[in-house]
């Protein structure tokens, strides 16, 4: 099991520009997503609840028909 970080792609951006990393690849990006993560505080995401996933679907599926 892993644990699931989100984060904004301008924040990241941001941070590894205050880093000093102008050139950007795989390794770099990972490194520092990874320091971004041990330095702040961000909460682990969490899926939605199977209730809420499917509120989401009726929701969605009646917005079409009425749309339609």
């Amino acid at each position: 099991e892993y644990t699931v970080f989100v984060v904004v792609p301008n924040k990241a951006r941001k941070y590894l520009q205050s880093l000093g990393h102008k050139s950007k690849n795989d390794k770099i990006d990972a490194t520092g997503l990874a320091c971004m993560c041990l330095q702040n505080k961000f909460e682990p995401w969490k899926p939605i609840s199977k209730f809420y996933y499917e509120l989401r679907l009726l929701t969605s599926s009646t917005l079409t028909h009425l749309l339609l």
